[in-house]
């Protein structure tokens, strides 16, 4: 779990339970539009959301697909021996990299997460998920949504 992605809504229990019908490693994949590819990691996939490839912020154009690495993983335990193992150049350990390695040795599937996604890696993306949060909590709801309705958005 990485988190730049904040999702609202049941992600754990999906990848498990993809996990179970693949018996591999799972990915979870959210869709964006083709112009915010550039942005994420992007997996390229086959009809039956087998991975082909991991590109790391591709051009709109030279993107495999639109659907987004969200940072939601189910791994087999060969992952953890390839983590291990290759470190990058700089000797940073990346799962990323790691998963492209086990690509070449195992199947990968992406699983499409149902939820509300937040891209907490950015600062409106950090901003939307508290609101969101406050928005929910009984709390804090009628104070927040009286202090939106108050801010004079025509200034």
């Amino acid at each position: 779990i990485f988190g730049d992605d904040l999702i609202f809504g049941n992600s754990a229990q999906q990848l498990l339970e993809a996990f179970e019908k693949e018996n591999s490693t799972i990915v979870g994949l959210q869709e964006v539009v083709k112009s915010e590819v550039e942005n994420y990691g992007i997996a390229g996939v086959r009809e039956n959301f087998e991975v082909e490839e991991f590109v790391e912020k591709p051009r709109p154009e030279n993107a495999p697909s639109n659907l987004v690495i969200v940072g939601k993983y189910v791994c087999t335990p060969a992952i953890f021996e390839i983590l291990a193992k290759n470190p990058n150049s700089s000797g940073e350990i990346r799962l990323i990299d790691a998963l492209e390695i086990l690509l070449k040795n195992e199947k990968v599937f992406g699983k499409i997460i149902d939820g509300e996604r937040f891209d907490c890696g950015s600062k409106s993306g950090w901003l939307k998920a508290n609101i969101n949060v406050a928005l929910k909590h009984p709390e804090l709801k009628e104070e927040i949504e009286r202090y939106l309705r108050s801010l004079d958005l025509n200034s």
